[in-house]
């Protein structure tokens, strides 16, 4: 995971920080917040500093080369902490900002930072969830093969909870069309589908319900494999 952040530090390093009134009038910041994230290093702000731009950018504060010098931060703290910011949107501002017309060099490290992040992840070592990382990738169009891979070889209680985490969350699109949600791209619906659908996934959750370490963790992943019986085939 930490060599997949230092290249992204490394690839994007060639964008500079940015200079100007960058930012529409409508987006609500002021030049003294603009400021703030600009005059520090880039590797010291945190996720509170950059929750402001995260959720304005491109659309209403700086363009794509912006959004470039910020993105290995903004990557990196998406894994490491909590409760800043939207994390999908973070990853939709890829989207936003036309990511995959960008040089093959960044899109590359971008995957690869994705594809570092899912076994940790899944391990319950990172500070996001899979539904947020899931779902960023869904809006950004980076494939969910990658995570469906570690999941082979993810342990299954903290695999699992997440796994729940994500059922449980999308339950009332499983339970009325067998699939995940519209807002999902169809490769994304079709990798999750496999997954969850999986006999050994099934497997994995029961053992998991047994070593849970708490009530509140087996209740999860009992809720997520009744959500799991009851739905149906798929529309």
């Amino acid at each position: 995971m930490a060599a997949a952040v230092e290249r992204l530090y490394t690839v994007f390093g060639r964008y500079v920080r940015p200079r100007g009134e960058t930012y529409s009038p409508y987006a609500n910041v002021t030049a003294a917040e603009v400021g703030a994230i600009r005059e520090r290093p880039l590797r010291d702000l945190s996720g509170r500093d950059l929750a402001k731009y995260a959720m304005r950018a491109i659309t209403t504060w700086g363009d794509a080369d912006e959004l470039r010098y910020y993105l290995p931060r903004l990557l990196e703290l998406l894994v490491t902490e909590r409760g800043w910011v939207d994390k999908a949107t973070v990853m939709l501002n890829l989207s936003t900002a036309a990511w995959r017309a960008w040089p093959g060099s960044e899109q590359e490290a971008i995957e690869a930072f994705v594809r570092a992040a899912w076994l940790p992840l899944l391990a319950g070592e990172m500070k996001v969830s899979l539904a947020e990382l899931a779902l960023g990738c869904s809006l950004a169009d980076i494939s969910l093969k990658p995570m469906e891979e570690a999941w082979c070889a993810a342990p299954d209680v903290p695999s699992s909870l997440q796994l729940a985490d994500l059922i449980t969350l999308e339950r009332d699109e499983l339970l009325a069309g067998g699939t995940f949600g519209t807002r999902w791209s169809p490769e994304a619906r079709r990798v999750l589908e496999r997954v969850v659908k999986c006999p050994e996934t099934r497997a994995r959750m029961e053992r998991a319900c047994l070593l849970a370490a708490d009530a509140d963790a087996a209740r999860l992943v009992s809720d997520a494999i009744e959500i799991l019986e009851m739905m149906p085939e798929a529309i």
